[in-house]
C-alpha cells in the first residue's frame, strides 16, 4: 500500500512585476517568473483583476503554456487595475494567490492654482506589498507631442518638479526601469521664481 502525497503548485513570483500602461492602445501588460515545475503540478495559469485593491476579483484569463511569462489585458484603459495569478495542477488543486500588482495611477496638482510654477505629483505603489527599494523614475515632456525625459527618480510616492521652462503644458508619467509606466496628467506650467543674472558688456 502507497500514500502519495500531492502538495498544491507554487504561484508564479510577481515581486518584480509591474502593470504597464500603452496610453495609444489602452492595453496594460506584466510579466512574472514561472514557479519551479515538478513535472507533475502544472496544468494552468488563471489571471484574477479587481477594480480596487479590496474588491471582488474575478477570473480574467487562463494560460495554459508553462513556459509563458507574460500577459496583455486588452483594452481594458487607465483606470485603477489590480492583478495576481494562480497555479492549477495536480488533481484539480490550486496554488495561494501571488503578489498583487497594479497600475500606478498618477495625480497631478499644480502649485499655486494659478500661474503655477510647482509640479506636485503622487502616485500609487506598483505592489501591495512594495519593495522599499524600488526605484521610481519621474518623467517629463512637452504635451502632447515632445519627447519625453527622465528628470529625476526618488523611492517615496510624491515628487515635487519646480518648472524652469516659459508658459509650457507639461506631461508627466511614473516608470521603473524605464517601463511599468503609470498613468499620465499634465498642466500650463511657468518659471516664476527666475534667478538668472542679466550680464551687461556694453552700454551706447
Amino acid at each position: 500500500k502507497v500514500n502519495v502525497l500531492n502538495y498544491p503548485p507554487v504561484p508564479p513570483d510577481l515581486t518584480n512585476s509591474c502593470v504597464n500602461l500603452d496610453a495609444a492602445t489602452g492595453n496594460v501588460d506584466f510579466d512574472w517568473i514561472a514557479p519551479v515545475d515538478t513535472g507533475i503540478n502544472f496544468d494552468y495559469y488563471v489571471i484574477y483583476r479587481a477594480a480596487s485593491a479590496t474588491g471582488t476579483y474575478s477570473p480574467v484569463d487562463t494560460i495554459w503554456n508553462y513556459t509563458t511569462q507574460d500577459y496583455t489585458h486588452n483594452g481594458i484603459g487607465s483606470g485603477p487595475g489590480y492583478y495576481f495569478m494562480r497555479t492549477a495542477g495536480g488533481c484539480d488543486l490550486i496554488s495561494e494567490p501571488s503578489d498583487t500588482i497594479s497600475l500606478m495611477q498618477l495625480t497631478l496638482n499644480p502649485i499655486p492654482p494659478t500661474q503655477s510654477y510647482v509640479a506636485q505629483l503622487t502616485w500609487t505603489p506598483h505592489n501591495t506589498k512594495p519593495n522599499l527599494g524600488t526605484y521610481y523614475q519621474v518623467w517629463r515632456r512637452i504635451f502632447p507631442t515632445g519627447t519625453w525625459d527622465l528628470i529625476d527618480s526618488t523611492q517615496t510616492l510624491t515628487y515635487n518638479d519646480t518648472v524652469n521652462l516659459c508658459s509650457e503644458d507639461l506631461e508627466y508619467q511614473i516608470r521603473i526601469n524605464g517601463k511599468c509606466n503609470s498613468t499620465t496628467d499634465h498642466a500650463l506650467f511657468s518659471d516664476q521664481i527666475n534667478n538668472d543674472i542679466i550680464s551687461i558688456d556694453s552700454v551706447s
